[in-house]
């Protein structure tokens, strides 16, 4: 299931209905386009969607700093144009996919279609993380403050760490004592890791991107085992 994340102005968002972007399998946030890379860093979506406001310069801009961050160095960009305006520059800035004023009303035909869909496959295959919705309780501990309980709701999960829907915004560099089973038949994995990204969506929804710290062997190996059995069956095997 890709993630796609969703920064254009309020007015424009019903334009994505009836399109690939609406479609069931796609897992949407929406994002201001002043946060859209604290939110992306967080996040790590499949694919972005923003519209051209800022002009070649700005969307220039955003991709250096999307590929300079190691979880969005692979992201698809996607810009659509304003009416009349020219592809050309965006793509001679390195965006992945520039879509017409009108692309609402193309159908599945469309060259860029194929396109994107060429590049999510590939991108899926190569993907370290799982989408998976489990519930996660943490213990959180911040220097000169007492551990206090928080319960999150995961969205994804690799070897590396996971990303949780919080309550509130956790605060970056706390430790976090993770318990959760990502599935109804897994024995409870316990990982102690650190709030490294935080981030606010468009829509109200806090993000903590948590990275794994302190894993036993055996939490290691049920990790692994359960990101093998999410896994499409034509990835490269994960550690």
């Amino acid at each position: 299931m890709p993630t796609i994340l969703i920064a254009l102005p309020e007015k424009d968002r019903p334009r994505l209905e009836h399109t690939l972007f609406s479609r069931a399998d796609m897992r949407p946030t929406v994002s201001d386009a002043a946060d859209v890379f604290s939110v992306a860093r967080t996040l790590s979506p499949d694919l972005i969607l923003i519209d051209d406001r800022g002009g070649p310069p700005a969307v220039k801009d955003l991709l250096e700093q999307l590929r300079r961050e190691p979880v969005t160095h692979d992201v698809i960009l996607i810009v659509i144009l304003a009416a009349g305006a020219a592809a050309a520059p965006y793509e001679q800035a390195g965006v992945s996919i520039v879509l017409p004023h009108e692309f609402a009303t193309a159908g599945e035909d469309a060259p860029w279609h194929a396109r994107l869909e060429a590049l999510l496959n590939l991108r899926q295959r190569r993907e370290n993380r799982v989408l998976a919705e489990f519930p996660v309780d943490a213990t959180l501990t911040v220097a000169g403050s007492a551990p206090r309980a928080v319960t999150a709701t995961a969205l994804n999960i690799s070897s590396r760490g996971i990303l949780l829907e919080t309550p509130e915004l956790l605060p970056r560099g706390a430790r976090a004592e993770l318990s959760f089973k990502p599935s109804p038949a897994s024995a409870p994995i316990a990982i102690v890791g650190e709030v490294v990204r935080t981030a606010e969506t468009a829509d109200g929804h806090k993000l903590a991107g948590v990275h794994f710290v302190v894993v036993r062997k055996e939490a290691r190996l049920a990790v692994r085992d359960f990101l093998r059995s999410h896994r499409p069956a034509d990835a490269p095997d994960m550690d």
